[in-house]
């Protein structure tokens, strides 16, 4: 993504991810160490001069948490946000001043007892936003409120379950706010959450090494892609749904029609050799026990490995000639599927 130094001036026609989420955090001791604050992320005091922070500079990826300390305000500078009050939470979808002080008196509370703090930024395709009604390109509107439901929503699970225990003791030990930024070509929507109190239970802990004793701080990758899952779900339009349906069932139809029809093609003379090799080629002394997906199949040092790549020949085989109209289609329900996982 590119900063564009303008608002709400998103990128159309761009065939990249619909929807990302790239994920960093920092230490406390890291962050200590260099007088940072995580509270500094947040400033409503001072907002309106918050304007110089080289919004025409071309970034690659999400500004590096580190620095956003030092760029007092940074989740409220008015070159990114159209809202008065833009940051929300759990609780509220606009904080005022009196919210904005009892959230850095949270957020400086988490980092005295040494805890991680964590963002994620969900980044979303300017032709996405409008397939779903959530951007007008003509008028530059956003709906803001059907956005931050839905990361209230996302909020909880990556906070519950991106960890091995929740992040929190207690649905009120995480202290998290997002905000809508709009001036790169992408829509950006931050994330940032830690917890409050001290982690004491040794499975939040690392329990070797030089950082023995200090927060785990990764997130897996499964858990952001069930995160992105439930933010695109919670955003689609009814239309969309819909087209999504409608390509499962293309793509279980054309699966079961495919099956249905394997027994008629493979009992054709054309198959009988290549069926034949790939028995031939199966360990004999497991015969009675042969499983399918019991090996890797890409490997070439199991005793079914020459029998796999048979059996891949007469698949694709199959493929260019049976099934040749009903694999394309396939392809290309499935590239259509992806569009809208990606």
């Amino acid at each position: 993504m590119a900063k564009t130094g303008k608002l709400a001036a998103f990128k159309l026609g761009k065939k990249t991810a619909m929807v990302n989420l790239p994920a960093q955090f920092v230490t406390a001791s890291s962050s200590n160490a260099k007088g940072q604050k995580y509270s500094n992320l947040v400033d409503y005091a001072n907002n309106k001069d918050k304007i110089d922070d080289q919004n025409n500079e071309s970034i690659t990826e999400l500004l590096d948490l580190k620095k956003q300390f030092n760029e007092a305000g940074y989740a409220t500078r008015t070159s990114a946000t159209t809202e008065q009050e833009p940051i929300f939470s759990s609780d509220k979808l606009h904080y005022n001043n009196h919210d904005i002080s009892v959230l850095r008196k949270r957020l400086e509370k988490a980092q005295s007892n040494g805890n991680n703090i964590h963002e994620l930024a969900f980044s979303l395709r300017g032709d996405w936003l409008v397939e779903n009604n959530l951007y007008d390109p003509k008028t530059g509107n956003i709906d803001q409120d059907k956005l931050k439901h839905a990361q209230q929503k996302v909020a909880k699970t990556l906070i519950n379950q991106g960890f091995k225990l929740p992040s929190g003791e207690s649905d009120r030990d995480v202290v998290w706010f997002g905000v809508i930024h709009q001036d790169t070509d992408h829509l950006n929507m931050h994330l940032w959450f830690t917890k409050e109190t001290k982690k004491e239970r040794p499975e939040m802990l690392k329990q070797s090494g030089p950082f023995k004793g200090q927060p785990t701080g990764v997130i897996p990758l499964e858990k952001i892609e069930l995160a992105k899952h439930e933010f695109r779900k919670e955003l689609m339009n009814d239309k969309s749904r819909q087209k999504r349906v409608a390509i499962l069932k293309g793509l279980g139809q054309l699966k079961k029609d495919i099956i249905l029809s394997s027994d008629e093609a493979l009992s054709s003379e054309r198959y009988v050799d290549q069926i034949k090799a790939i028995f031939l080629a199966l360990p004999q002394e497991k015969k009675g026990h042969w499983q399918v997906g019991n090996s890797n199949l890409m490997a070439n040092n199991t005793k079914v490995a020459k029998a796999n790549h048979l059996t891949n020949q007469l698949l694709n085989d199959l493929f260019q000639n049976e099934f040749k109209e009903e694999y394309a289609s396939f392809k290309q329900l499935g590239r259509q599927f992806d569009a809208f996982k990606y």
